[in-house]
C-alpha cells in the first residue's frame, strides 16, 4: 500500500497501483482485454456445470489469487468488494465460471489501478458521521439469502465498508433492508465512541436508508408483524440507538445510494457513477 501525504492541502492519499500490477503480471494478465465493472449482471446466476469444477491444482490457484484480491478490496477497493465477497463463498469447491469472473475482477483492477482513496481537506468543527445502508432482497439464487452493504463516512471521507451475505433468509425487501441497517448502525455506534475519545464530541451518525418501510420500523412509526426472533433484537437494538439519537435516519434516492455498489453487479453507467463517489477516479 503506497500512502501520499500533501502536507499543504492536508490530504492523505492510498493507493495499490504497484500491488496491483505485480499480482496482474505474477498471473501473466497484464495485456488482457479491458473490462469497465468487476462483474456483470446475470454473472453469478449461470448455471452451474459440475463436471468444470475446478482440481486440486486449479483450486489452488483460484483460492491464492481470492486471496491477492480480497487484500485489495478490504485496503482500498470498496468497488469490488461485492464480486470478491461472492467468489469467496466457493473457494472450498469452485468451478470454471468462478475462475473466470475472478480473472475479469483482476483485469478490472489493473485498468483501474490508478484509482485511490483521499482523506484530509478542509475540517468542520464538529465532526460528521455518515452511514449507508442497503441490500438486494434474496440475490443469491441457490439460498435466497440477501447481501447486506454498509458504507460509512468520516468528515466526507470513506472510511469503513462491507458486502457480506445475510445469516438468515429475509422474508421482505424490508426486513433484508433492516438487516443491514443493523449493520452500519454498529458501525456508527463505535466510530461515534472513537470521535468521543478524540474529539471530546458526542456526534449523532446520518444514516441514509433507500427503504421508506424500513425507515418507519427503526423509528417506531411501523412495526414488524410476525416478526422472527432476530428481527426483533435488530428492531429493539435500532429502535434505541434512534431514541437516544445515536443515529438518525434519513431517506435518500436509490441513484444516490452509495452503498448499492455493495450489494448487486451494476450496469456500466451506475457502477461509474458510485465509483466517483466513493473513489477518486482521476488519474
Amino acid at each position: 500500500m503506497k500512502v501520499t501525504r500533501d502536507r499543504a492541502k492536508r490530504v492523505i492519499t492510498l493507493s495499490q497501483r504497484a500491488y496491483i500490477e505485480r499480482i496482474t503480471t505474477e498471473r501473466g494478465m497484464a495485456e488482457t482485454r479491458t473490462v469497465s465493472t468487476p462483474v456483470t449482471p446475470g454473472d453469478f446466476n449461470m448455471p452451474i456445470d459440475p463436471s468444470k469444477d475446478l482440481d486440486e491444482e486449479q483450486t489452488t490457484y483460484y483460492q491464492s489469487l481470492i486471496g491477492a484480491l480480497l487484500y485489495v478490496a478490504n485496503i482500498t477497493r470498496p468497488d469490488v468488494a461485492y464480486a470478491i465477497g461472492r467468489l469467496c463463498q466457493v473457494t472450498i469447491k469452485p468451478n470454471k465460471i468462478h475462475l473466470e469472473i475472478a480473472k475479469r475482477v483482476l483485469r478490472y483492477l489493473y485498468q483501474t489501478r490508478h484509482y485511490t482513496m483521499t482523506f484530509g481537506g478542509p475540517r468542520a468543527m464538529n465532526p460528521t458521521l455518515e452511514g449507508y445502508s442497503d441490500s438486494d432482497w434474496a440475490g443469491c439464487l441457490e439460498t435466497r439469502r440477501s447481501t447486506s452493504g454498509c458504507l460509512v463516512r468520516f468528515n466526507g471521507d470513506v472510511i469503513s465498508w462491507m458486502s457480506r451475505r445475510q445469516k438468515t433468509v429475509a422474508l421482505s425487501s424490508a426486513e433484508a433492508e433492516y438487516m443491514a441497517l443493523s449493520e452500519v448502525t454498529k458501525e456508527i455506534i463505535w466510530y461515534r465512541t472513537w470521535i468521543w475519545e478524540v474529539f471530546g464530541i458526542w456526534t449523532t451518525g446520518l444514516v441514509y436508508e433507500d427503504n421508506q418501510a424500513t425507515k418507519a420500523i427503526a423509528e417506531g412509526v411501523s412495526t414488524i408483524r410476525d416478526r422472527t426472533k432476530h428481527i426483533d433484537i435488530r428492531y429493539r437494538f435500532i429502535n434505541e440507538a434512534v431514541q437516544d439519537q445515536k443515529i438518525k435516519i434519513q431517506w435518500i434516492d436509490t441513484q444516490h445510494q452509495q452503498a448499492d455498489i455493495l450489494t448487486k453487479p451494476l450496469s456500466g453507467g451506475t457502477f461509474e457513477r458510485i465509483c466517483n463517489m466513493i473513489l477518486d477516479v482521476n488519474e
